[in-house]
């Protein structure tokens, strides 16, 4: 598998989030995503509140618990993906009111 970086201090600044829950939630969110970067399943399951619902690839995929994902994902991820590391681009949180 490819060497791990850390990439955090790459993000973009460019992140617009009132002070209070959308400032909180982007520590979840980054918190997910510095755990992405690293590789790492138990920091990643930290982050989400379960059930997880992930949408993407156009599919609803429901995470019941955190050994929801295999130890191997991020090999067979990497695999079929060619993925080396995700970065923020720009940032915007909202929160309803």
């Amino acid at each position: 598998m490819a060497e791990i970086h850390d990439h955090a201090s790459e993000h973009s600044d460019d992140v617009v989030a009132a002070i209070g829950p959308e400032q909180e939630a982007l520590v979840a969110i980054n918190a997910y995503m510095d755990a992405w970067n690293q590789r790492d399943l138990n920091e990643m399951d930290a982050a989400f509140h379960f059930p997880h619902a992930r949408i993407a690839s156009g599919r609803i995929h429901i995470m019941e618990e955190p050994t929801s994902r295999s130890p191997e994902f991020f090999e067979r991820f990497i695999e079929q993906t060619g993925w080396h590391y995700s970065l923020w681009d720009l940032g915007r949180a909202e929160h309803g009111r």
